[in-house]
């Protein structure tokens, strides 16, 4: 009863920007990770799978489109960023023409997805981001040193997948070929990130 009552509040906009301010300090690590992994050139075009309410948008250079299947959470994300491009749309069926984007990326969103729409996403993104181009995940993980008061904040979350790294790795191995990876222990959470290319 209580967990469905906050999960309906975090489907707001309004507990979507507060869930952001309680969790900082994964924020912050997920920050850390954006700055120094992602590829940081002039006039990019980037896909934001899971949007969110385009927290992240200030992380990133050149033109920025951002998807998301809540509508309030787009809303919010188009009125804060005007620059960017915002759509209602699910990650694990891209309604863009194939080799779009020059990288494609998502924060915070492999936990929310089952197996098979991971690796729906994970194809489609590769799908539509152009040749070089990438598939950069960021998320939490299932804590590294088996902190069972991590794993169970993490087990708390609206996302009903949590997965250690060796098997979101094991997922996205299945669609592409993982160039770089990076781990990050944090108080809050542990995090991963994953560059993954086509395998071609």
């Amino acid at each position: 009863m209580i967990r469905s009552i906050v999960d309906r509040v975090l489907e707001t906009s309004l507990g979507y920007q507060l869930n952001q301010k309680l969790a900082n300090p994964t924020v912050r690590l997920f920050k850390d990770l954006i700055k120094t992994e992602f590829p940081r050139r002039e006039n990019i075009q980037i896909l934001d799978i899971g949007c969110g309410t385009a927290n992240y948008r200030n992380c990133f250079n050149g033109k920025y489109t951002g998807l998301d299947i809540n509508p309030a959470y787009v809303r919010l994300a188009a009125t804060r960023y005007p620059d960017g491009q915002f759509v209602v749309m699910s990650g694990a069926e891209l309604a863009f023409k194939s080799e779009t984007f020059d990288e494609a990326f998502s924060i915070a969103t492999t936990h929310h997805l089952t197996d098979d729409q991971l690796v729906s996403m994970a194809r489609e993104a590769l799908r539509v981001v152009r040749a070089g181009g990438h598939f950069h995940v960021f998320d939490a993980i299932l804590p590294l040193d088996g902190s069972a008061f991590k794993s169970t904040f993490f087990r708390l979350d609206r996302g009903r997948f949590p997965r250690e790294a060796k098997d979101l790795l094991g997922l996205l191995q299945q669609c592409g070929r993982i160039e770089h990876q990076k781990t990050m222990t944090g108080f809050l959470h542990d995090v991963i990130y994953i560059s993954l290319a086509g395998s071609n």
